[in-house]
């Protein structure tokens, strides 16, 4: 095609992208490599949850009542256990749980090339497109802050997962469906007991091959999806029934989408993203085939209602929060963008938002996504004081009388949720957990209360509620508990552990 006409973009506009985000990302994966060394405590953080879970999986086995949370609870009846069942032979090998996070990881990112790298040459993608789709994907601002230093292991075992599910898809829609299309089930029943965002995003794509087939093709994509939810069934089915018992189904995630106070970041890219993916479909979709046209009708649909918030309306969708949509809709776009033909003023804009997005990325995570957080003084104290621990305890928040901001900021800050988490893999019983949709709303609010400002026999009845024992606290409020007549088990430097005197 002439020069003057369209075209796509070349292989030489994703050289400094690639550069740039690989060594970025280089960096950010060697300082978040301390984890191999240090259980993480800080406020940034998602890890501390989710090897606490690897833990539970080995110790208490799948749906079994495990007593290191909430007094008791199934953890994997509410909670998908993909990943968690993926990295355990891992754990089983390294007998280590923060070796065995990490290594999966690797191993994750490393899974994801190699699906990028196999469906990027059925869809006739050069190497460099192939890198580039990769890196675009998992070395972008969003990618770090999940992937990288929070450690959401689990949607990223789900999103990975998803790339294999929707490059299956968009390879049937022109193509007739044969064996092969059995993978499309057990990707999406992979997806299905990782991470339930994903998963509602992900069956929507059920809908879009379903509208570009016809005749008894339709109903063997009917019956992938039900092969899919069968495969999948034996959790589900048992999250269904448990689900209303705690206080999941009371989380409209998605409002998070009008949340520019907090989420600031998040929600400008809800808007540049969709409008981006837009208008590389625009001219990615022109001179396809009708199957193809009919195929991306619910893709579409999904990123103008995100675009313009109208999906906090929509039931189901209504309880997914800003990021599962955001990496759906840059799948897509990253897709158009490797595959569409522009005319010479798009291409030489797409030209430059391609240097400029991998500098805007590093940016926003410089500005916004902190580094790997060695440990204060207090939060050492708080580690020893685990080990005197005999009876379930309760560790004073900090989280109720100080902003997220003011908590990011403040060096001794300790996570009373990554603290349970860490007690409970030194085989230790805490009154509190990490994941609030376990528990009422009631119970939630209690756990986080600040005990020492409620006065000594009102202390003493939360923490019976709370069938707690023990209590951890620091500075002046070691003297609030010996005044109230607890027992002083051990003090390391500003943290006290006092007995409830029975």
């Amino acid at each position: 095609m002439a020069n003057n006409m369209k075209k796509i973009i070349e292989d030489k506009w994703f050289y400094f992208g690639i550069v740039v985000l690989s060594l970025y990302f280089l960096i950010r994966i060697i300082d978040e490599s301390k984890i191999l060394f240090m259980f993480p405590l800080d406020y940034t953080n998602d890890y501390a949850s989710h090897i606490a879970k690897l833990f539970f999986l080995d110790k208490c086995e799948m749906f079994n009542i495990c007593q290191y949370w909430y007094n008791g609870i199934d953890i994997f009846s509410m909670y998908p256990p993909g990943w968690f069942l993926f990295t355990l032979p891992i754990y089983y090998l390294t007998k280590n749980l923060l070796y065995s996070t990490f290594i999966s990881e690797l191993l994750l990112f490393f899974i994801g090339f190699l699906i990028i790298n196999y469906f990027g040459r059925k869809f006739n993608m050069s190497f460099v497109r192939r890198i580039a789709f990769f890196a675009l994907y998992f070395f972008n601002a969003i990618s770090i802050g999940n992937f990288i230093r929070l450690g959401r292991m689990p949607e990223m075992f789900a999103w990975v997962n998803f790339l294999a599910f929707a490059f299956l898809m968009l390879y049937f829609i022109d193509k007739k469906l044969d064996w092969r299309f059995i993978f499309i089930s057990i990707f999406y029943a992979l997806i299905a007991i990782s991470h339930q965002t994903t998963a509602i995003l992900s069956s929507i794509l059920f809908l879009s091959l379903f509208l570009a087939k016809k005749g008894k093709e339709r109903l063997i994509v009917v019956l992938s999806g039900l092969l899919a939810l069968a495969l999948s069934s034996w959790w589900w089915v048992r999250y269904l029934m448990n689900v209303k018992e705690g206080s999941a189904l009371t989380y409209v995630l998605s409002r998070w989408l009008l949340d520019f106070k907090t989420l600031l970041y998040e929600n400008i890219t809800a808007i540049i993203l969709p409008l981006a993916c837009l208008i590389l479909f625009y001219f990615y979709i022109k001179g396809k085939s009708k199957e193809q046209k009919l195929f991306f009708v619910p893709v579409i649909a999904i990123t103008v209602l995100v675009l313009t918030r109208i999906i906090i309306f929509v039931p189901v969708f209504n309880y997914v929060y800003t990021d599962p949509y955001l990496y759906f809709i840059m799948f897509f776009a990253v897709f158009f963008l490797m595959k569409a033909e522009m005319p010479k003023q798009m291409y030489a804009l797409a030209a430059i938002g391609l240097v400029l997005m991998p500098v805007a990325s590093i940016a926003i995570n410089e500005l916004h996504t902190p580094y790997f957080k060695d440990y204060s003084e207090r939060q050492k104290n708080a580690v020893e004081i685990i080990d005197y621990i005999d009876g379930r305890f309760f560790i004073d928040s900090y989280e109720q009388y100080k902003t997220y901001s003011e908590l990011l900021e403040d060096k001794d800050a300790l996570f009373a949720k990554a603290f349970y988490s860490l007690a409970a893999t030194k085989g230790k019983y805490g009154a509190g957990g990490w994941n609030e949709q376990f528990v009422s709303k009631e119970y939630n609010k209690l756990v986080n209360l600040r005990f020492v400002t409620r006065g000594c026999e009102q202390m003493k009845n939360d923490l019976n509620t709370l069938n707690a024992t023990e209590i951890i606290v620091f500075d002046e409020d070691c003297t609030i508990l010996k005044n109230c007549g607890f027992k002083e088990k051990k003090t390391i430097g500003d943290a006290c552990l006092y007995e409830a005197d029975s």
